[in-house]
């Protein structure tokens, strides 16, 4: 706590008098031990006032404040089914590093209120942004080589600066200690629940998500044969395009509304990024918490389900590269011509989670998990990011369903999303063996499905700058998707050093439907029965290499 210690006025005089007295290790003499009228406390505030202005401080004496926060590095091994790598000291997205800035002040015993200012690091040294070509890490959604220099996101063009820069969070809030806590800022919205981790393991296997340590890789084809040779290259598409989008409970700007626990039962609301009338055009989020002890096992549970209503307004391209708005759905700018991005059609999305955890306190022992599923409503709509909604090979959102995406460059149709599901489940043991804290022993497993694909005929991963020209494989006709994670590790704390070192090893596998297909352009030396380099190659019933993943490092909490 900052200003804790020089808080009170009488405190510091006591502080600076007693330093005063055996300074040198000399007393004062009695008389003038007993002499304290005069100007001896203006000398002490004059004091006071000098030492202050050498240290950190804050503003004001009636709002605490308390700064806190966590540095989150690790190694990455990676194996995809080809080739092969490690890259060290880059940020655990499953729970990264940051710092926060957090105050509070009681007006009465029922009613204080307070703020919070998170700040976490945001740079291309990321679990979530390097990838098999680029190790610094990439702001782009998608692994690509562009074709020109203009184009953002060029593989190995530099090691890029990591950088502190997102808001995670910064919002205000008061609390009266019958009604609940009101917040307003940029904060978590209230909706799906993800796993509750009672084991202390999410700092490895992730709080409800398992597509933050490897997302930004791509997928890579194995090598077939049917009537030619499609070679194991990487695929226009990346992981997180097939895992779960990380989506629930996403901060926003909101309003969101915590009830006190009432027989261990907490209620939240929250309305955020209204842009129309309250009923049609906000997202908005309910969820419902449980945390007790009974019978010697302690027990966490929670329902909830959020709505994405705000309609998606994207700027288009200029000629010039310069992306301004399509105002009255006019001119080349528009990204659909004759439509203007101010009258898209408001999204439908609607998703929902629960969570169930277990933890036997005497052994350790330990059972949680998750399920969330998401409907998308889009069949007549225009994507708009939330929760995955994206089509084609794009990761952005602002396409057309029914139409050409706007991104790909390729007559590439935007089809509407198929919903989606998925599940997590994850146990182990959690014992204090060494002194030191808790040894974790966990393993995990989790299924989701058709994340990655789109209605009618399928999802075309085709895009105009990771072309096959470039070496990259396109996927095509995607109409279902099965992924499947496998993994098991262990963490181990420090308390006296509020540190915790994890150890992971994590499996990922995806079945495409039959009729998805991988398209190639032979190269000189790979013609298998083509005879000319340079010719396109299909091979139907496209399968894809797993990706084997281990991390290991160090999560510091301050």
């Amino acid at each position: 706590m900052i200003g804790g210690l020089l808080s009170n006025t009488t405190s510091r005089l006591a502080l600076v008098a007693a330093a005063g007295l055996f300074m040198g290790g000399v007393a004062m003499p009695s008389a003038k031990a007993a002499d304290l009228g005069g100007d001896c406390c203006a000398d002490l505030e004059e004091r006071v006032a000098e030492l202050e202005a050498t240290t950190a401080r804050k503003g004001n004496r009636k709002m605490s404040l308390t700064i806190t926060g966590q540095l989150n590095r690790m190694i990455m091994i990676w194996d995809d089914g080809r080739d092969r790598g490690a890259y060290y000291g880059i940020d655990n997205i499953n729970s990264s590093s940051r710092f926060s800035f957090l105050g509070e002040a009681a007006v009465s015993p029922w009613l204080k209120f307070g703020f919070e200012i998170m700040i976490e690091a945001d740079g291309t040294s990321a679990s979530t942004r390097v990838n098999q070509l680029n190790e610094d890490g990439s702001f782009s959604n998608t692994t690509y080589m562009a074709a020109n220099v203009n184009s953002a996101g060029i593989n190995n063009s530099g090691n890029s600066d990591s950088f502190f820069g997102d808001a995670r969070r910064v919002a205000a809030w008061v609390e009266h200690k019958e009604l609940g806590r009101l917040t307003v800022g940029r904060y978590e919205t209230a909706g799906a629940m993800g796993t509750i981790d009672l084991g202390g393991v999410g700092v490895v296997t992730g709080f409800g998500s398992v597509s933050l340590l490897q997302g930004n890789m791509s997928l890579r084809t194995k090598s077939i044969n049917n009537n030619g040779v499609v070679a194991p290259g990487l695929i226009a598409s990346v992981w997180s395009q097939y895992l779960d989008p990380a989506a629930y409970q996403a901060r926003q700007e909101t309003l969101r509304y915590d009830s006190p626990a009432v027989h261990g039962f907490i209620f939240s609301a929250s309305l955020a990024e209204s842009t129309g009338s309250l009923a049609a055009n906000t997202n908005w989020g309910l969820m419902l918490r449980y945390a007790g002890e009974h019978h010697g096992f302690r027990i966490a549970a929670g329902i909830g389900m959020e709505h994405y209503g705000d309609t998606y307004i994207p700027p288009a391209a200029s000629a010039t590269g310069v992306n301004q708005p399509c105002i009255n759905g006019n001119g080349a700018v528009c990204a659909s011509p004759g439509v203007s991005t101010f009258s898209h059609t408001p999204p439908d999305i609607n998703a929902w989670g629960a969570a169930l955890s277990a933890m036997h306190v005497s052994s350790g022992l330990f059972l949680q998990g998750s399920v969330q599923g998401v409907q998308y409503n889009n069949d007549t709509s225009h994507t708009t990011g939330n929760w995955g909604e994206s089509c084609a090979a794009s990761t952005a959102a602002g396409n057309v369903i029914g139409f050409p995406s706007a991104t790909q460059g390729l007559d590439s149709t935007c089809h509407a999303k198929k919903d989606a599901w998925w599940w997590q489940l994850q146990g182990g043991i959690a014992k204090n063996w060494t002194g030191w804290g808790n040894t974790v022993l966990y393993a995990e497993y989790s299924k989701l499905y058709d994340w990655g694909a789109e209605k009618d005929t399928g999802r075309q991963f085709v895009s105009g700058t990771s072309p096959p020209s470039q070496g990259f494989v396109q996927l095509q006709n995607v109409q279902s998707t099965t992924a499947t994670v496998l993994g098991v590790g262990l963490v181990q704390n420090f308390n006296n050093a509020a540190t915790e070192w994890y150890l992971g090893y994590r499996n990922y596998a995806l079945d495409l439907n039959s009729g998805a297909t991988c398209a190639a352009v032979i190269t000189a030396g790979n013609t298998g029965s083509f005879t000319t380099a340079g010719v396109g190659a299909t091979a139907p019933n496209c399968k894809i290499e797993d990706m084997n993943l281990i991390v290991t490092g160090l999560r510091i909490k301050f």
